[in-house]
Order: structure tokens, then sequence, then C-alpha cells
């Protein structure tokens, strides 16, 4: 049976994992047992672990460097999944009289965000867009070139020079 201030921390942990949603995995450890630390898991696809799962190497280095005893929490540090998926965690320090009993830890997969990032840039990147709506004559460095030479000045007012520009939208084709 978990500490009794770990037990109001169990349904914090399933709240939280729907109040996040599916990307946020939020794991409950309890530090009696550290080989069998998790009490409670929300999401736990984000990881694979179970309940009943042990510490994670970055959670046993937390308890070696003590840096629980001058914080209260840590933020957005890097974690791993079980296949390998890089993680962004926070973990909050569970303290009963200043002793640390348990770590409620949030993990977020944030790789659905990349991708769609990355397939978002795809479709509008600038070189993208350049070669597609503009088209650019290649001169050998090695060209001469004449230069025109200076028209005489009409009597007659011509327009000022416009520059148009046809803007194609941008297009899946990358």
């Amino acid at each position: 049976m978990a500490n009794p201030l770990l037990q109001h921390y169990i349904k914090l942990t399933e709240f939280l994992g729907q109040a996040l949603g599916p990307d946020y995995e939020v794991a409950l450890h309890d530090l009696t047992d550290k080989n069998r630390s998790i009490i409670a898991i929300a999401n736990n696809h984000v990881s694979g672990r179970e309940i009943g799962a042990p510490l994670t190497n970055v959670a046993l280095k937390i308890l070696m460097d003590r840096s629980y005893e001058t914080q209260d929490y840590r933020l957005h540090y890097p974690g791993v999944s079980a296949a390998g998926k890089t993680l962004r965690s926070s973990t909050l320090f569970i303290k009963q009289h200043g002793k640390l009993i348990g770590m409620l830890c949030i993990n977020f997969d944030d790789s659905r965000y990349q991708s769609v990032s990355e397939d978002i840039l795809r479709l509008c990147h600038p070189d993208n867009f350049i070669e597609t709506n503009f088209q650019t004559e290649e001169t050998p460095a090695n060209a001469v070139r004449s230069i025109p030479p200076p028209q005489k000045a009409s009597t007659t007012r011509s327009a000022p020079w416009r520059a148009t520009l046809s803007v194609a939208s941008c297009s899946a084709s990358a």
C-alpha cells in the first residue's frame, strides 16, 4: 500500500493524463521500492511502462545527485521512451517532512508535432517557392554582356517601371 500522501496523487495522475491528452504520459513513483516504483500511470503507451515498473536511469541519477533537496521540481529535461523516442520530461518531487517519498513525472512525446511541422515546411519552403515560381537565366561567368546605349529622352511620359510578380500558391509537390 502506497504512502497515504501518495494516494492523493493517484487521482491527480489520472486527471492530468486525461487533461493533457494522449501525447503526455504521467507516472507516479513511490520510492519505497525503486525496483517497482510506478504505482499509477496514465497514457503508458508513450513509454511502454506499466504499474510496477522500476525507476528510470534519469530518476536514479536525481536520487544520487540529491538535487531534490534544493529543488521542488525539475522541468524540460530530455528523456527517452522504450522505443527510443526523445521525450521532454518534467518531475515534481513529493516530499513529506523534507524527505523525498515520491515523484510525479510528466513525459511529453512531441514526435507527432515535429512531423507535422516538417511536413508544413516542406509544403512551402523558400527554396521550393523560388524554384517553382521564378525562372532564372544561367549565364556563364565569362560571358560578355553588352550594355545597351542610353535612350533618347522622349517628350511623352511613360509609366514608371513596375515589377509584377505572379505568385502561385505553395504546392505540395515538394
